[in-house]
């Protein structure tokens, strides 16, 4: 049974009392609560030119969360009735439902057996005559390939969004997650990287006209003159969560590091009985999830439960098996049927000791041995 005497979880977002994080979003809270500014005020815009200068982008929007930064990137560019939207199987339900409320339709690629990324390779037989956008979603916080995604879909006019829910902080060549497309969506969920103490989320662009149709979209669609362009939505972060962020973003880069060592130990010792996503190709990942692809899944999972270690799978049942999208093109996805039957996500938590994720290792070598 479990060495450690006690269970190994898959997360722990408690704050102990104390600690010097816990201090600095107590602070931060009680900064907003004396200044009585709750909405769009300070601590917002303080944010947003934090993360876009983070992001190497020239604007950022808060937003009340990840995926209406989804839908609001997709509004924005027009999509609608009769579009057709390429992403990935194998991600989140937010993807495919805010291509459904924009009224277009989801079309589902595959994805490639060595990083679980859709490429260039597996979006190209996807692309039709209505194909308006494509969503490269990086999942685990790994980049996808954007070069030679932007190469086939720009001479078509097709637009690149990037969800970047888990890949704060990733690099591709040297350019942060967010800035490779036109759009970079990004999550702020509590089990994120940097998370808020509730829901948040944020849209980061190059381009002018795009940053002001969303500051739009998130408020009821007025303008900076309290006019109404547009018939918008309520998708603003609050001040508070907006706080909460600001003191968390400075410190992302310590949090890769510590996700990153950690995932070194998972390759060093479990590429030998498990498939492990590598980096290469100019690509920095962050590591908001650890997936490995093994054999008897299953019996694995609950080997490690046994022996008191949490763990997930992310997803067993992916979006086109769902009943929403039962009627999509479920079809040519055979790296994600198999993946749905072999990956298993690791605990990779920011304050895991040395000594739990080495003894994750030793008891999943056992299982294999």
């Amino acid at each position: 049974m479990n060495s450690l005497n006690a269970s190994v979880p898959f997360v722990d977002l408690g704050l102990p009392k104390g600690c010097a994080e816990h201090e600095e979003i107590l602070s931060a809270i009680s900064s907003v609560l004396e200044t009585g500014q709750f909405i769009c005020g300070s601590q917002t815009r303080a944010f947003e030119k934090k993360l876009a200068a983070y992001c190497g982008c020239n604007h950022a929007i808060g937003l009340n969360s990840g995926t209406d930064a989804l839908f609001f990137a997709l509004k924005i560019m027009g999509i609608d009735a009769g579009d057709e939207v390429i992403i990935p199987a194998n991600v989140f339900w937010a993807v495919a439902n805010s291509v459904v409320n924009c009224g277009a339709t989801p079309v589902f690629a595959d994805v490639e057996p060595h990083d679980m990324l859709i490429s260039a390779r597996t979006i190209a037989p996807r692309i039709t005559t209505r194909t308006k956008a494509i969503i490269c979603v990086h999942l685990t916080g790994m980049p996808c390939q954007m070069d030679a995604i932007n190469e086939i879909a720009s001479p078509r006019g097709i637009f690149v969004i990037e969800d970047a829910a888990q890949a704060l902080g990733a690099v591709y060549h040297g350019r942060k997650a967010g800035s490779l497309g036109l759009i970079g969506c990004f999550s702020f969920h509590p089990l994120k990287n940097i998370g808020c103490i509730g829901d948040g989320g944020a849209m980061v662009t190059n381009n002018m006209d795009i940053f002001q149709r969303c500051l739009q979209l998130r408020n009821h669609g007025l303008d900076e003159n309290a006019s109404q362009q547009v018939a918008g939505y309520n998708s603003r972060l609050d001040e508070i969560q907006a706080a909460v962020l600001l003191a968390r973003l400075t410190r992302i880069d310590q949090i890769i590091a510590a996700k990153r060592k950690i995932a070194a130990i998972y390759k060093k010792e479990l590429s030998s009985v498990c498939g492990i996503v590598e980096e290469g190709d100019g690509r920095q990942g962050v590591y908001q999830l650890f997936m490995v692809q093994c054999k008897n899944r299953d019996a694995l999972q609950k080997y490690l439960s046994d022996n008191g270690v949490q763990t997930a799978i992310h997803y067993k049942r992916y979006q086109h098996q769902q009943k929403p999208y039962r009627n999509c093109d479920g079809r040519h996805l055979d790296v994600t049927g198999i993946l749905s039957n072999t990956i298993l996500s690791l605990p990779i938590r920011v304050n895991m000791t040395h000594k739990e994720v080495m003894h994750i290792c030793r008891l999943i070598n056992l299982f294999y041995g």
